[in-house]
Formats: C-alpha cells, structure tokens, sequence
C-alpha cells in the first residue's frame, strides 16, 4: 500500500480511536472511498489492487468510490457510489459478509495487475438513518467531526486554487495575463462560494433550526412534566 494510503489509514485510525472515547462505543475504520470525476464508476485495476491489500489487513475491508459530476442534458447532476471488494483470482471462495445489512454478492468483471489477477466483488449498499443505528449525543459528537471534515476540505481547495493563481501570477509580466488570471481564480472562488459553502451554510442553518424547534418541544414538555410532578407531590 503506497505511503498516501497508509498515512490516510493512520490519521483515520487514530479520529475511530477518539470517537470510541467520546461516544462510549467502539469505532474503527471499515474501508476506503476516492471519486471518479467524469468518468465511468467501475474500479479500475489499480483500485482493485489497493483494495486487495487493504484486504490482507482486513478481510471485511470495503472500497467505496463516488462518481460526480454526471451531467444529463437537462443540466442537473447526479451522484452514485459503488461498493466493492477484491478477489485474487484461484483463491477460494469467500463466504459472505453482512456489510450495513447487505451481503456480499455476483462476481463480475476480472482484470490483472502486475502477476496478480482480481476479481471485481460488487457489494449492495444500503444506507442505513443515523438515528436508527446512533443515540442523539453519538450523533451531536459525529456531526461535529463530519463539519470539521467539511470545513477542511473547503480550506485545502482553497488554498490549492489560491497556490495556483500565484504560481501564474509569478511568471507572468503582461498586464491582459494578470487581468485573466484573476478573472479566472474571481471564478473558481464564486464557484467554491456557491458549491460547496453555500449548500454548507444553508444546511447549518437547517439544522439550527431544527434544533430550535426540538429544544422548544423538550422544554413544553419538561415544564408538563414538573407540572404534574408538583400535583402528585413528588416535588
């Protein structure tokens, strides 16, 4: 496993461990995800490697990889995620794991890497409600770990947009290019602004509010409570 892959394995290893010790419950890191922009959602031989030996780690591992940026003639996009395990090829077969309540299952397409030729283990997802498997406060603790992510991944496409725009600015001495450049980095920032923040902040806001209305209702109903508290003298 190259050494990106291994310190990601690392860093996620060591946020499972911090999440068991606010929670209360044991958390560990179950597999990988990458995207595949524009192109077709299939793994491909090198996904099929890394993922073979995440496996010799981990025979449960599980490959996840999203396709964005699908496009229909309307204009609107779609997102979809597969699942999937690899299988060297000649070993025996491997018996089914429940993954989030589905089963590993059909063998499809093979390809070969390096001496090592894997099949391609497809795997149904079912994506399961977080208050169905967690408690509120299981839920307060991820969801702030999950917009801190998000957070993150904001800054680092930032400051990959910010080093381009001075990396071109440096090395160009016509005013017109400057003019272009900045128009281009005025637009990929306006794009950050309305793809990525803006869902962002409306969904904070969503989710204040939601809040807002839960902790009016456990107050209604706390103050029912005290109410019939104090009439059956137990206060």
């Amino acid at each position: 496993i190259n050494a990106e892959y291994m310190g990601a394995l690392v860093l996620a290893t060591q946020r499972a461990e911090e999440l068991t010790k606010s929670i209360g419950r044991r958390t560990r890191v179950i597999g990988w995800y990458h995207s595949h922009p524009h192109i077709t959602i299939s793994p491909s031989h090198v996904d099929l490697r890394t993922q073979g030996e995440f496996q010799g780690m981990d025979a449960c591992w599980i490959g996840l990889i999203f396709s964005v940026f699908n496009s229909s003639r309307n204009n609107s996009n779609s997102v979809h995620v597969h699942a999937f395990q690899s299988k060297q090829q000649g070993s025996s077969a491997v018996a089914p794991t429940v993954v989030a309540g589905s089963s590993i299952q059909a063998k499809a397409s093979s390809t070969s890497t390096h001496c090592i030729s894997f099949s391609h283990l497809q795997i149904p997802l079912l994506i399961v409600p977080a208050s169905d498997i967690t408690t509120i406060a299981e839920r307060s603790v991820v969801d702030s770990n999950v917009y801190s992510d998000i957070v993150a991944l904001h800054r680092l496409v930032w400051e990959e947009e910010r080093q381009l725009y001075e990396a071109h600015t440096q090395t160009q001495r016509g005013s017109a290019q400057c003019v272009f450049s900045a128009s281009v980095y005025s637009k990929k920032m306006a794009e950050l602004m309305q793809c990525h923040v803006a869902p962002m902040w409306t969904q904070l806001q969503t989710t204040l509010a939601n809040n807002e209305l839960r902790l009016a209702e456990l107050t209604a109903e706390e103050q029912e409570l005290t109410k019939l508290l104090a009439k059956s003298g137990a206060l």
